[in-house]
């Protein structure tokens, strides 16, 4: 429309502008290295993270994490983790669960994972990343076939 000029505009959103349930931010992690191999028992960090700053106190942070993973050795199992850190400090486990294997050959499955962080309470930094290991026999593979299927971790915000 002739006369009409557009504004830019800067600044941040108040909190008040965001209605109970609201996406504040998305962050997303794709794993493009090789595939993670550990034959620790102690779940050892893949080197896979994802770092999110809420913009609010009040609001709870949601992490969805898709990976393709297994173990080496037939019938044993296969433990993953995502981890949390807050403001380079507490570390604290969010997520735990072994996937077993009764099968008599290898197996590699789909992993899909949410967690979700309820206890935000401040605006500092939120690094979860993710770990795995074996159940002491043979090798936790995390990423498997990296080439084809990347691994995804993603964080969001979402308004309290």
């Amino acid at each position: 429309i002739a006369g009409m000029a557009a504004t830019k505009l800067t600044g941040t959103v108040s909190n008040a502008r965001f209605p109970a349930g609201s996406v504040v931010q998305v962050v997303r992690s794709e794993n493009l290295t090789s595939t993670f191999n550990t034959t620790n028992s102690t779940p050892q960090d893949t080197g896979h993270q994802v770092a999110i700053t809420p913009q609010f106190s009040d609001s709870e942070i949601l992490v969805q994490l898709h990976s393709i993973g297994g173990q080496t050795n037939a019938g044993r199992s296969y433990k993953l983790r995502i981890r949390r850190t807050v403001g380079g400090g507490s570390d604290t486990e969010m997520s735990a669960f072994h996937l077993g294997d009764n099968s008599a050959g290898v197996h590699y499955t789909q992993i899909g994972c949410i967690v979700y962080d309820a206890g935000v309470s401040d605006t500092q930094e939120r690094i979860y990343r993710v770990t795995c290991g074996t159940d002491g026999v043979g090798t936790a593979r995390y990423n498997y076939q990296s080439a084809q299927s990347k691994s995804q971790l993603i964080a969001m915000e979402i308004k309290r």
